[in-house]
């Protein structure tokens, strides 16, 4: 269940090209662009040549180490040249980092990244609530968290987009609804989307090494 490719995607362009690069700084390793293990394919040629994707994560490179394949200006037209380069990856293959700003949230492109199972979409939200907006919530919805619930609801409400996390918040409080006494750090964990997923521990892991903590936002 190893990960294959990352989607980052986002309003803010800048944003997103900075969490690209550490993404795939993570997954190449130390001197991976002095290896030439970090490889680019233009969206411009890949709309001209759906196999470059394929062929470029297929290549061997002459050093050994871990490939990445950057695909920045992603658009939801290369979902197909996508899917199919997705569909024929192999252990062993280089891994996708794809790029793009003003993706649509139900697009070709980020459907494909949510729906593959060796694959996630990562979203960059601007406006994550603040923890007195969180608090408002957990009131609203009758949930009483001991301190390490609280904090890991804090965590999530940054971790998460605004619409799952009021997700989470109301299948939460459905779950305490049947339940007796306090809200359970370990209930919060099971009930967080994604929950158990392969390869995302370690994709977040990466993830919360290399970009500041509350920028990265996984999509399930």
């Amino acid at each position: 269940g190893d990960v294959a490719a990352a989607l980052v995607a986002g309003e803010d362009a800048a944003r997103v090209a900075q969490a690209r690069a550490d993404l795939a700084a993570a997954w190449a390793g130390p001197g991976a662009e002095a290896e030439m293990r970090v490889e680019r394919v233009a969206a411009g040629e890949l709309r001209r040549d759906a196999s470059l994707l394929l062929d470029a994560l297929k290549a061997r490179g002459f050093f050994p180490g871990p490939r990445v394949v950057l695909l920045d200006e992603a658009t939801d037209g290369l979902a197909p040249a996508v899917g199919a380069a997705l569909a024929a990856w192999a252990e062993g293959d280089a891994r996708l980092v794809a790029a793009g700003a003003g993706l649509a949230a139900r697009g070709a492109l980020r459907r494909l990244f949510e729906g593959e199972r060796r694959a996630v979409a990562i979203t960059l939200y601007d406006d994550p609530p603040e923890p007195a907006e969180v608090e408002a919530w957990l009131a609203e919805a009758g949930l009483r968290p001991e301190p390490a619930e609280r904090e890991a609801l804090l965590a999530a409400s940054q971790a998460l987009s605004p619409g799952e996390f009021r997700g989470l918040i109301g299948t939460l409080a459905l779950h305490e609804a049947e339940a007796e006494g306090p809200l359970a750090a370990a209930t919060v964990a099971a009930l967080m989307p994604g929950a158990g997923e392969a390869g995302i521990d370690d994709l977040l892991l990466a993830l919360s090494e290399t970009i500041p903590f509350g920028t990265a936002y996984l999509v399930a």
